[in-house]
């Protein structure tokens, strides 16, 4: 199941290696599906062994975490979103500064999360246009369950990972299912799962609503799902996604547009920019560098493509 995509990683620029790399994960996890589908044994060390060959380089991490920021995303919506999820939970665990051993099984656990949807008696459910019914809702929520039961086969030794994959829609205040469990009760790994599958689904289009920009994301994430989540976890969506890559370009609420030269850890939504058009779309001859967090009364509105800076 290894795909040599990560076994054969030349250094021929960061960028190529994140395509691979990506490529390759998307590759891995469609077989992975397909396994499921036809009702074939998960091999969980297959599995492990792709999360460390990300988890053993640090910097793929990062790497793979601009990829996905910026790549157009064509395929099966599910696979694309269970590499999404791996990459952006590994980016938050960045924080927490775990062993490589314990980013591996969060790793693992990213790719399997979701498999149970993959067993429901009508999967295309995840895809469906416009509203749920209730009956719809019910039988997606039967997922984490039937992963869990899937992933109990693989033996004792993966009692825990079954047990991660069903709590990943759990939630602090016990809103979430199956179990309705609260705070300490959730494993770590599965709290990370649900704020970085809850932030990949916000930041790509479903068929009920159109993707939302990374820092808006978060804004709603912060704001809408107040007491859901580990307040420890949400604040690594802070400190570890950098919603404002270097050189990516915003604009602001005066109609200022700017390219970002220094990024925020502390206030990760108010980088430092480099002043090219004023707010009348006028180019800005001198240079001028702006700190948003030192700026309260401003603050960026949108992502600008590069494209339209030339129009």
């Amino acid at each position: 199941m290894t795909d040599p995509s990560l076994e054969n990683e030349q250094k021929n620029g960061s960028f190529s290696v994140a395509a691979r790399l990506y490529d390759g994960l998307i590759r891995t996890q469609t077989r992975l599906v397909r396994q499921t589908k036809e009702n074939k044994p998960v091999s969980v060390p297959n599995i492990s062994a792709i999360a460390e060959k990300v988890v053993s380089r640090p910097e793929r991490v990062d790497a793979l975490f601009n990829e996905a920021m910026f790549r157009l995303h064509e395929g099966d919506e599910l696979v694309l979103h269970s590499v999404n999820v791996f990459i952006y939970s590994l980016k938050l665990a960045q924080g927490l500064n775990y062993s490589q051993d314990r980013r591996m099984e969060l790793g693992a656990s990213a790719l399997v999360m979701d498999l149970g949807m993959f067993m429901l008696p009508q999967a295309y459910l995840a895809a469906k246009q416009g509203d749920l019914t209730p009956k719809e809702i019910d039988t997606i929520k039967m997922h984490p369950s039937l992963g869990h039961d899937l992933l109990s086969k693989a033996g004792e030794e993966y009692k825990w990972l079954a047990e991660v994959v069903r709590q990943t829609h759990e939630r602090e205040d016990g809103s979430g299912y199956p179990k309705k469990l609260k705070g300490h009760q959730i494993h770590e790994y599965a709290k990370i799962l649900a704020v970085a599958d809850t932030f990949v689904a916000m930041t790509h289009n479903r068929p009920y609503r159109p993707a939302l920009l990374g820092f808006k994301a978060i804004q709603e994430i912060l704001h809408s799902f107040k007491g859901k989540f580990d307040p420890r976890i949400l604040r690594l969506l802070l400190t570890q996604l950098t919603v404002f890559p270097l050189k990516s370009y915003v604009r602001l609420n005066n109609g200022t547009i700017g390219m970002v030269v220094q990024t925020n850890e502390t206030m990760p939504l108010n980088p430092t920019i480099k002043v090219l058009f004023d707010g009348q779309g006028r180019l800005v001859d001198e240079e001028k560098i702006m700190d948003l967090g030192q700026s309260p009364f401003l603050h960026v509105t949108e992502v600008v493509e590069e494209s339209d800076l030339k129009r």
